[in-house]
Parts: structure tokens; sequence; C-alpha cells
């Protein structure tokens, strides 16, 4: 999906697609333990989103990105610690 954005912090113009704006973001939170995983995709309303799947929701990083990335929506989703589910061995 490419579609050129306009920030809305102080008048900034982004033009990257939303999987470069997910790229950036990962890059920026992947150093936090709370962080998991940035998807892309469409909110509720059929806007382009990046949605930021993390471990917990109080973290001053976390409050600054939920405003906005690049242009795009940020829709975050508190899951808690993930773990793969057991495999039963044949």
């Amino acid at each position: 999906m490419h579609l050129p954005v306009c920030g809305w912090l102080a008048g900034t113009v982004y033009d990257m697609t939303l999987e470069q704006a997910a790229q950036l973001l990962d890059k920026e939170l992947r150093r936090y333990p709370w962080y998991i995983a940035v998807g892309v995709g469409n909110a509720d309303d059929g806007h382009p989103a990046l949605f930021l799947y993390v471990k917990s929701g109080k973290h001053r990083k976390l409050n600054e990105v939920s405003q906005g990335w690049r242009g795009f929506e940020v829709i975050v989703e508190v899951t808690g610690a993930m773990r793969p589910l057991a495999r039963k061995r044949a």
C-alpha cells in the first residue's frame, strides 16, 4: 500500500508507505522490553493504520507513539506477555 501522507506534527510532510513507517517504528521500539511487534492494516474507519502490540501500556515512549507515527494512526494493543503454544509430539 503506497500512500503519501501528510504528518500533523509541526506541519511536517512525510512521503512514505505504511510499510516503511512500520519498519521505522519497529526499529525505534525494538530495544524496549515491553515491545512485541508492529503490524499494518486498516483502522475501523478504513484508513491505513499501524498496529502496535505491547506487553504493557504504561511507558513514556508508548504515550508519544500512540499519538501517531510519521502521519499514520497508531492503534495500541496491550496483549500481556506472549508465548508459543506447546506442541504435542506424535
